[in-house]
C-alpha cells in the first residue's frame, strides 16, 4: 500500500497566504497593517478581501476591482459577484453587457437588458416574470 502524499497548496492566493504567514513567523505574531487573503479551494483569491478598516473586491487573481470598497464593518453580505463577472467581462475586450451591480460588488436587486429591466438574484439571473420598461425601473418590486 503507498503512503498518502500530501499536496502543497499551489495558487497565487495560497503563494501570498505562504508570504504572509512567513512575515508573521519572523515578527513573532502580529504586524501593524498586515492581512491574511482569504483563499477559495482553487488558490484563487476570494472576491472579497479586507485591508484595515475597508472591505473591497478582487479578481481571482488578487487585482482589485475598482469602484467597489465600503467599510469592512458594513461587508457582512459582500459577495463581490457581479464586481467579478464585469471584470472578467471587461477584459475580454468584447461591448454590450450591462452589469447591474450594487456598491457592495453584488448583483442589484433589479437588472436590465437594453430597455428592458427585471428583478434578480445573487447570481444576476432573472427571477419571476415582471418585466417593466427602463424608464418605469422605479415601479418594479422585487
Amino acid at each position: 500500500m503507498k503512503p498518502t502524499q500530501i499536496q502543497t497548496p499551489t495558487g497565487p492566493c495560497f503563494t501570498k497566504l505562504a508570504e504572509v504567514d512567513a512575515q508573521y513567523a519572523a515578527a513573532n505574531g502580529y504586524i501593524t497593517g498586515l492581512e491574511r487573503p482569504i483563499c477559495d479551494s482553487f488558490g484563487t483569491f476570494n472576491g472579497t478581501q479586507y485591508l484595515g478598516s475597508q472591505a473591497f473586491c478582487v479578481a481571482p487573481d488578487g487585482s482589485q476591482i475598482a469602484g467597489f470598497m465600503v467599510n469592512r464593518w458594513e461587508a457582512v453580505d459582500m459577495d463581490c459577484k457581479c464586481a467579478r463577472d464585469m471584470n472578467a467581462y471587461q477584459n475580454t475586450g468584447i461591448i454590450g453587457l450591462k452589469f447591474s451591480c450594487d456598491r457592495f460588488g453584488n448583483y442589484a436587486r433589479t437588472g436590465c437588458y437594453g430597455s428592458v429591466c427585471y428583478c434578480q438574484d445573487r447570481s444576476g439571473n432573472p427571477i419571476g416574470d415582471a418585466r417593466v420598461n427602463i424608464e418605469t425601473l422605479g415601479t418594479l418590486k422585487c
